[in-house]
């Protein structure tokens, strides 16, 4: 993604080339602010000082935060925004005002008025009209508005002194008098407009001018124009003829245009040779030597207009493909009307006199300057020229003839003739490289006229190996080649294989076909040939550099993956249907299933492979044990394209299993197809299983608490291991699921048969540690939970997400340590393998434990990127979850502007038959942060009744009763609040962590007063302080620092509030440091300004 910050007019910003407008003035401020500073540190004081013009309230530093908050999630910014002490600092992105600056550095270390004026007019179209025009308003952007209407006013003067030079005056005379009446005292201005004037044949106007200018001077400002402009004036009036001409730079040589990419050194070699010419009056040969398309007639070209630039004679010729065998077809173009090779007898003597012919025009044209010959692509060439350009190398001692040459290796035909130019004393040989990543990037921002995306650029130069032929053909096609191959490329790659042996053809089309580098071995066995036949294949596609060779023994490949595709391409595709058949068969003679079936995927249904099905799904197989779900599900999906008979059901549900491991939507339809086709009833409890865990998962636990139900009561034969599996899916989604205390009910029957150690066995246990956490069961649902995620056991299974997520969510409020090493091995195992439904639940978890231990920038960052990862399939059941982590951790961080939005879209976005409750702790928490008392009341009594019918208990997964003791507290309902936290203390203190009982205690002291208030919140600072609660410790110490501050220990006060100030701070918990810095200035503390983090 390419982001840049535009300055230059209204403050925006473009996302590859889309302008997204800013809402807000203080939100644009605060992005120029950092944008006008790239990479240098903003302190959080000059921001707030500029943003606010000096005067700003009291709530500045979280609205600041807040602003940039907003930046970061408007235009996914996390890693360009960075907070660094004191402030912020813009990274990673540019803005068109550092584009500018650069285009004018450039312009000015420029020699070539031509080359000047383009970049100094790019420059000026880069300024939209008013720079910083929505924000200039505000004195500190005035000030730089000022300065960059300067830079652009001083580039646009630039400009008109190039266009001066280059003679344009005439076209400049209606320009210039506008722009004089705009700046009506800029004497530079009005003395280009003077020039101008005069040499267009009007000097009257041209004094006139001058006499206007010094008129308005000497009324306005009391002053007279200065000696530059009166000087001017005075050589107007006697006519110099230095006014008469503009000064044309002198001919050296330089040349105008861009300058060839990473070719410095072969420029170096033609330039030295052109000078030695002249200086000595011999010859050299240059030899430039590279593949199709590596930039040698670009280096040509550098001495064809060197040539040119010093007016020396110049003869150039092309080889064609078409002309090898045209005998002197190269010295006709070299010298047109030379009627000496049109007739050469075909003997030894009469081709000799041709040479002589041809040496001694070559020593005429050399006479009074040297001579420059340019053959490019010398491999086409006919003989009798190319022994000529041998014949000519060898004489250049005393000629002044610089002879250039660019060919392509392997060409035998010519090989002794170029072999001996290139033993020559004077010839040098240069064999040209690929561009450099640099390099490509460079030629990239060159063709698009942009600077690309570091992305774009990476892939344009793995695609292309830095091959500029096939940078442009990318750059033209927008630097995508996997949809449509740019058709330059098969031109090309078609001329490649149009002079190759068949043999070396046939070969091309199996290397394009296998993909990967391959040995001649398997070479030669899919091309029906021996291996020494099918090296002497590979010799010609090596030569010409459309393959490398690598290792030992040596594998070979295409160089480019464009190629490869281009010769894929072109292969007919009957012939292509044949090649992937025989390297399916050569793979399978292997033992190498995952190959073979790759293949079969490009093969369509029926083509004749012996058993496809057999090789698909074991290759599936081995893709699954590899973490490779997406290989796995590509091949179950063609298996099921063949002929399966009553094979079907048993593809249909692996493949739906599959499928809802990278998404649920098919996966929904091919297990219920699969349920309806199956007979055998084992077969169909693990499909119910597989479509039951799909359904929830999906938001629709009802309807997958129907499937484990109907075959738990249809299927009486399946095995105890698909029973329990069945049973253990059913307790999991009955809490899911909205007035589920139906569900609820059976679950403790399910408990009378113990779990086995199976897969079933273990999803039973996860269902079943469930249910004892919202009973507030502690100890039974911690022992349940670390049974299931014991060694690991289920990472890496296909049925593991339900089971591990609902045993991490068992363990969490029980706070227990071995939670964290089991939710990274399985986020490590995830990423491994590529599998985004594996990430999400993860890196929740992982935000949960983080908020619980009090690390809340890790667990925003977290929370915010399983955010992103479920957005991929709004309304799946994991987003409530998600939701409510997101919103509680926001909120402790202070934006709570982007909580309500993140709550509006899981509010949108809520499934009916899902619970509230799984979102709603979060809700409450944003409602108390707007202030909105009564709205956060209503969302509690909901979520208490719902609780209630369940019923769900635990203080902890279902926070409702802290926030009803704080809204009954601010509704003024001291009684009811009172009642409501001795309830919630009873229920912590039956669950038992200290986390859960010293947080009810500060609940309950908050509605008590006096010593019983105190013993409270002593006893809640002393639970919690041998924990890594460490938010839960440090809102307990300032509520207990605030209740000694009412009591009047002072000192004991300022103790407790410095302490909770430091955890805050630890924490990342803004408002929090807030509070507490507040009650600390009661005391007379004197707490560190505020840290951002």
């Amino acid at each position: 993604m390419s982001v840049l910050v535009r300055l230059l007019g209204p403050v925006d910003v473009t996302v590859d080339g889309v302008a997204m407008p800013l809402p807000g003035l203080r939100r644009k401020a605060v992005l120029a602010r950092l944008a006008l500073r790239p990479g240098e540190v903003v302190g959080a004081e000059q921001l707030i000082d500029a943003v606010w013009d000096g005067e700003p309230p009291a709530t500045a530093a979280n609205s600041l935060q807040r602003h940039v908050s907003s930046l970061r999630r408007l235009l996914g910014a996390r890693g360009e925004i960075l907070a660094r002490p004191p402030g912020y600092v813009l990274t990673g992105w540019g803005t068109d005002l550092s584009q500018a600056e650069q285009l004018i550095e450039r312009a000015r270390h420029t020699a070539e008025p031509v080359e000047r004026l383009a970049t100094l007019e790019r420059a000026e179209g880069l300024w939209r009209g008013q720079p910083l025009a929505d924000v200039s308003g505000l004195s500190w952007f005035a000030r730089e508005a000022d300065r960059l209407e300067r830079m652009r006013r001083a580039a646009e003067r630039a400009a008109v002194e190039c266009r001066l030079q280059l003679g344009q005056h005439a076209s400049l005379v209606p320009e210039l008098p506008g722009l004089a009446e705009l700046y009506p005292f800029d004497e530079d201005l009005h003395g280009q407009l003077m020039i101008a004037l005069y040499r267009s044949g009007r000097q009257a106007d041209a004094l006139a001018v001058f006499r206007r200018l010094r008129d308005r001077l000497r009324e306005d400002l009391g002053i007279d124009p200065g000696a530059p402009l009166r000087d001017l004036e005075a050589a107007i009036l006697r006519q110099d003829p230095a006014l008469d001409r503009a000064p044309v730079p002198e001919r050296s040589g330089r040349l105008a245009g861009p300058a060839l990419i990473e070719r410095d050194a072969e420029t170096s070699l033609i330039d030295q040779a052109l000078d030695h010419a002249a200086a000595t009056r011999t010859g050299q040969v240059l030899i430039f030597e590279g593949p199709a398309g590596i930039g040698k007639t670009s280096v040509l070209n550098h001495a064809r207009k060197r040539a040119a630039a010093l007016g020396w004679p110049l003869a150039a010729a092309r080889g064609t493909d078409l002309e090898p065998d045209y005998a002197w077809a190269c010295a006709r173009q070299l010298f047109p009307g030379h009627t000496e090779v049109d007739d050469v007898p075909a003997t030894p003597d009469g081709e000799y006199r041709v040479l002589s012919s041809l040496y001694r025009r070559t020593a005429g044209l050399a006479a009074d300057h040297p001579l420059v010959i340019v053959l490019d692509d010398l491999h086409w060439a006919d003989t009798p020229s190319v022994r000529f350009a041998a014949f000519l190398a060898a004489r250049l001692d005393a000629l002044p003839v610089v002879l250039v040459l660019a060919l392509r290796p392997g060409h035998d035909r010519i090989g002794h003739l170029t072999s001996a130019i290139a033993g020559l004393p004077h010839a040098t040989i240069r064999v040209l490289r690929p561009l450099s990543r640099d390099g490509c990037a460079e030629l990239l921002a060159e063709a698009i006229d942009a600077e690309p995306d570091p992305e774009l650029a990476g892939r344009c130069h793995a695609m292309s190996r830095g091959n500029p032929f096939l940078m442009r053909e990318l750059a033209a096609s927008g630097g995508d080649a996997r949809r449509t191959l740019p058709a330059g490329v098969t031109r090309f790659v078609a001329q490649q294989l149009r002079h190759l042996p068949p043999a070396a053809v046939d070969v091309a089309r199996i290397l394009a076909v296998l993909r990967e580098a391959a040995g001649s071995d398997w070479l030669a066995q899919i091309a029906g040939i021996s291996p020494r036949e099918a090296m002497d294949a590979l010799v010609p596609l090596l030569s010409s550099q459309l393959i490398v060779a690598d290792g030992v023994p040596a594998r070979f490949a295409f160089d480019h993956p464009l190629i490869r595709t281009a010769v894929y391409d072109a292969i007919p595709m009957a012939l292509r249907t044949d090649l992937h058949l025989r390297a399916t068969e050569t793979a399978g003679r292997g033992q190498d299933p995952i190959t073979a079936a790759t293949h079969l995927l490009k093969v369509p249904p029926g083509a004749g492979a012996p058993d496809p099905v057999g090789v698909l799904t074991q290759a599936a197989d081995l893709s699954l044990a590899r973490g490779s779900v997406t290989c796995a599900v590509d091949f179950l999906r063609r298996a099921l394209a063949e002929d399966l008979g009553d094979r079907r059901p048993g593809i249909l549900a692996r493949l739906g299993m599959a499928e809802a491991l990278v998404g649920t939507g098919p996966a929904i339809e091919r297990l219920s197809e699969a349920l309806a086709r199956e007979p055998d009833p084992e077969a169909r409890a693990r499909i119910s299983h597989g479509l039951a865990s799909t359904l929830w998962l999906t938001s629709r636990p009802r309807e997958a608490a129907r499937v484990c139900q109907a075959s738990l009561e249809r299927d009486l034969s399946m095995s105890a291991d698909a029973r329990q599996a069945l049973q253990g899916c059913a307790a999991m989604v009955a809490y899911g699921t909205r007035y589920g205390s139906d569900l609820v009910a059976l679950i403790d029957g399910y408990a009378a048969e113990p779990p086995g150690t199976s897969i079933g066995g273990l999803i039973l246990e996860a269902g079943l540690a469930l249910h004892d956490t919202h009973q507030n069961r502690r100890e039974a649902a911690e022992r349940r939970g670390l049974n299931v995620i014991a060694g690991d056991r289920l990472i890496g299974h296909p049925l593991a997400e339900p089971p591990l997520t609902c045993a991490w969510y068992a363990l969490l409020p029980c706070d227990s340590p071995a939670l964290l090493p089991s939710v990274e091995a399985a986020l490590a195992h995830s990423r491994r393998t590529g599998s985004p439904r594996g990430i999400t639940p993860s890196l929740f978890y992982r935000a949960e434990i983080m908020y619980a231990l009090g690390r809340l920038t890790e667990a925003l960052a977290d929370a915010r990127q399983s955010w992103e990862g479920c957005q991929g399939e709004p309304g799946g059941i994991g987003e409530p979850f998600i939701a409510n982590a997101l919103l509680k951790t926001l909120v402790a961080r202070g934006e709570v502007e982007e909580a309500a939005e993140v709550l509006k879209q899981v509010r949108s976005r809520h499934v009916a038959g899902v619970t509230a409750v799984l979102y709603a702790p979060g809700e409450i928490t944003v409602h108390l942060a707007l202030g909105q008392t009564r709205r956060a009341f209503e969302t509690v009594l909901a979520t208490r009744d719902e609780c209630g019918w369940k019923p769900l208990v635990n203080p902890l997964v279902s926070d409702w009763r802290a926030p009803l003791v704080r809204c009954l507290a601010l509704l003024g309902r001291g009684e009811e609040a009172r009642e409501a936290a001795g309830e919630m203390l009873a229920v912590a203190t039956a669950w038992g962590t200290p986390r859960a009982v010293g947080r009810a205690l500060r609940f309950a002291a908050s509605v008590e007063s006096g010593p019983r208030r105190l013993d409270m919140l002593a006893e809640s600072v002393r639970l919690l302080d041998p924990t890594q609660a460490n938010l839960e410790q440090a809102k307990s110490l300032r509520a207990f620092g605030e209740a000694l501050l009412r009591a009047g220990r002072l000192a004991d006060a300022r103790t407790r509030l410095e302490a909770a100030l430091e955890l805050a701070a630890r924490c990342g918990a803004p408002p929090l440091q807030n509070a507490v810095a507040a009650s600390l200035r009661r005391v007379g503390g004197s707490p560190r300004p505020l840290t951002v983090r």
